[in-house]
């Protein structure tokens, strides 16, 4: 029997099938549908979720103390490149949290004090202008680096370099000059926390110690090279700086492996969530299994018929397989064809990004495995009759 000959007769005992064949491909329907929803809105989330974290440039070791008053002296920065292999950048870090004023509009803002090693420790992309230099940290110059989302909020475009802002922490204040505009580091991450992420304003430490009279890097912020344990990086940094300051106590924190947990359990969380919906295709394929054992039974003495015609066993499970493999990949196709409509609706609401072409590929060819592993048994079942027997089944 030929191939051709195979197909047209297994469409044709899916016709025959009537109302059976047809719930038989709904149970499969929405067993697909339900499964590439789940999976697409999960990887797409899990995307959506890393980007984010990426965006916010936290890939750094923090080092710091407990000791009240101690700050980082850019003395030891030299100490840390000589002694410490596999570090790329390090750089003070003070965290103040205040105001930030632009046109007579205020918002509440974190502003950090770094030195000119900020793009090498942080992950950031420079949009606009450029990065604070060597001159700006030795000089303390009021100069300042935003993010493309605070520009536009104030003055409705990305481009603002020049315009000057006002930075406020306690009582004190001063001006600054934009040098620089960033990607947005905290809009996405505001949308997902619930908008309690603050603006971040990027000065120069030095600046930031003139504006409150005092030392404020009490942080240092460190990368290292890609492939380096990090964490031994770490720990030998701490303990140079405890040779340096004997009486310091000095404390760490990898940040970038944060994330790293951070995305490794929402890999977990994606990879669980897209288990349970595949309970529903194992459901869906017992259905299309219990279906054609009916029709074996149903069907013995036609079988018995087609091996008196000269039909093989291995024609007879070729039958039964496609058939159960065409009314999975009906199921399927239409399964599929609804999760895509779904997803590009969610995609116009909420945004995230989804693979339309390889779901649908995914839902063809997770029916179409559906149909085999669950017709293999009744197929099996209809190839084992004897003729004689079939042939007298009443």
């Amino acid at each position: 029997m030929s191939f051709c000959d195979l197909c047209r007769l297994s469409a044709g005992n899916v016709r025959r099938g009537g109302i059976k064949s047809l719930l038989c491909a709904l149970s499969v329907c929405v067993a697909i549908c339900s499964v590439s929803v789940i999976s697409g809105l999960s990887t797409s989330a899990q995307s959506a979720v890393t980007r984010e974290i990426d965006s916010a440039g936290i890939d750094c070791i923090a080092l710091y103390t407990d000791s009240d008053g101690f700050t980082f002296s850019p003395a030891e920065f030299p100490e840390i490149f000589s002694e410490v292999q596999g570090v790329k950048a390090a750089m003070p870090l003070a965290m103040q949290y205040g105001t930030v004023s632009l046109r007579n509009k205020k918002q509440s803002a974190g502003i950090l004090g770094v030195n000119e090693q900020l793009f090498d420790v942080l992950s950031i992309h420079l949009l606009y202008g450029r990065t604070l230099q060597a001159h700006d940290v030795l000089t303390g110059a009021n100069v300042a680096v935003i993010d493309s989302q605070l520009a536009v909020e104030f003055y409705e475009r990305e481009n603002i370099v020049g315009k000057s802002l006002l930075l406020k922490s306690g009582s004190a204040y001063e001006t600054y000059e934009i040098i620089g505009i960033v990607e947005p580091q905290t809009d996405g991450l505001n949308r997902l926390v619930g908008g309690q992420i603050p603006t971040v304003v990027y000065t120069p430490y030095t600046a930031l110690d003139n504006m409150l009279g005092e030392n404020t890097a009490d942080k240092l912020a460190v990368s290292c090279l890609a492939g380096t344990d990090e964490q031994a990086v770490a720990e030998t940094i701490v303990q140079r700086l405890h040779s340096i300051n004997p009486d310091i106590k000095f404390k760490y924190e990898n940040l970038s492996g944060y994330t790293e947990v951070f995305k490794k359990i929402v890999n977990v969380l994606t990879i669980f969530i897209t288990g349970i919906a595949a309970i529903s295709v194992i459901v869906g394929g017992i259905g299309v299994m219990n279906s054609m054992v009916s029709s074996v039974e149903r069907r013995t003495r036609e079988i018995g018929v087609y091996m008196a015609l000269g039909a093989t066993r291995k024609d007879i499970l070729k039958c039964f397989l496609v058939e159960a493999v065409i009314v999975c990949i009906a199921g399927g196709l239409t399964g599929g064809a609804l999760s895509a409509g779904v997803l590009q609706l969610v995609k116009q609401i909420l945004g995230l990004n989804t693979r339309v072409v390889s779901i649908l590929l995914g839902a063809v060819a997770g029916a179409g495995v559906c149909g085999i592993l669950f017709g293999i048994i009744p197929a099996w079942a209809a190839c084992r009759l004897n003729p004689i027997d079939a042939i007298r089944d009443e």
